[in-house]
């Protein structure tokens, strides 16, 4: 069975959004209540979590995965699993329902630059998919 490929898809209305399921699961034993952090910071490396973990004092929000608080600041770490944007953006959309509005993207790639090194520290304004 092949995908369905409907030609303007992206015209329709979903049947369900990230609101809608973030009421859902308030409403799932399951559910953890918690102050919303003012940042997120997306990671996909499970190095760099487990790093955050030995090294800092975090509570882990079971109703999102690999979702943890900073200790006594405002700032949320999420771990990415899966591949590529599509995964990105349903995490990205979920946070969003919750009232979160600012992310920090954190990950290893490359670039097209002579002059970076490896172990650069590059802030991204634009990227291409190649």
């Amino acid at each position: 069975m092949s995908y369905p490929n409907l030609k303007n898809k992206h015209l329709y209305k979903s049947y369900f959004s990230a609101k809608d399921f973030i009421a859902y699961s308030k409403k799932s034993k399951d559910w953890i209540e918690f102050k919303n952090p003012k940042v997120v910071i997306l990671i996909y490396s499970s190095n760099l979590l487990k790093y955050i973990l030995e090294t800092y004092e975090t509570e882990h929000i079971e109703s999102f995965g690999d979702f943890y608080l900073l200790k006594n600041m405002s700032v949320g770490i999420l771990k990415i699993e899966g591949i590529g944007a599509p995964t990105t953006v349903t995490s990205l959309k979920e946070m969003i329902a919750l009232g979160i509005d600012t992310f920090i993207n954190l990950r290893t790639t490359g670039g097209l630059q002579n002059k970076s090194n490896i172990g650069d520290l590059v802030l991204c304004i634009k990227a291409i998919k190649g």
